[in-house]
Parts: C-alpha cells; structure tokens; sequence
C-alpha cells in the first residue's frame, strides 16, 4: 500500500483534493437556501424599514411631551419629606496603592475633606490637613 501510494503521489493528490472539495461542498451548503435550524439568517429590508418607522414615530411623540412645571410649587409636593441618610465622609485611602509604603506607617488620604490619615509603626493615627 505505501509503495503504491509513492509511486502514484499524484493521482492520490488529485482523489484526496476532490474528497476535500466534495465534503466541503456539503458541509459549508449546496448554494440554496438556509434550513429552517439554520443559526444565520438574513433580515429582509422591510423588516428593517418597519423597525425604523417604528422608531421615528415614537421618537416623534418623545418630542411633543411638555412637563408641566407647576408641580414643584404645588403644596402637597412642597409637604413631601426627604428620609434619607447622611452617609459620613470616611477616609478613601491611599492616594497611589501600589506605591511603596512609607517608613512611618501607612497613610490614608480622604478625597473628600483633605484630610491625610497616618497610621505610624506602633499603632497611633494622626490626621493632618492634606498639603496642596
């Protein structure tokens, strides 16, 4: 068998090419339409054209919306009570965290305030209003 195929290494080229030809014709489709499970489909320009209509037209009533300003003054939006929560400014920390450590300790900077906390080597925190 491989004598044969050594002295005959272009007429098997040629049977394994059209194999190759063949098997790729049927796999990547004969040329016709895709099947109903097929994963591509194309999108026909009338459904695209109506997509389109579609949102023009909404954006067209978008535009003819007017808010009626009056509603802040009114007496039952002024009695409206705000039960949030004042969250406390905390310190962020450091400004760069992969720099180095400083000798003294650690050091947090809150960009909030301004404020640089310290930790030093034996544990106490000093603050300090940040320089700028």
């Amino acid at each position: 068998m491989i004598d044969f195929i050594k002295q005959n290494k272009v007429f098997v080229g040629i049977i394994f090419a059209v194999v190759v030809l063949v098997g790729g014709y049927f796999i990547y489709g004969a040329g016709g339409t895709p099947s109903e499970g097929s994963a591509l489909t194309s999108t026909g320009v009338s459904e695209t054209s109506k997509v389109s209509r579609e949102l023009l037209a909404t954006l067209s009533n978008l535009k003819s919306i007017s808010l009626d300003s009056s509603i802040f003054t009114d007496s039952v939006f002024l009695s409206l009570t705000d039960f949030g929560t004042v969250i406390p400014v905390q310190p962020v920390g450091r400004d760069n965290p992969f720099a180095r450590l400083s000798p003294s300790g650690v050091r947090a900077t809150s960009g909030t305030t301004g404020t640089t906390v310290t930790v030093g080597p034996d544990g106490k925190t000093t603050t300090t209003p940040r320089k700028r």
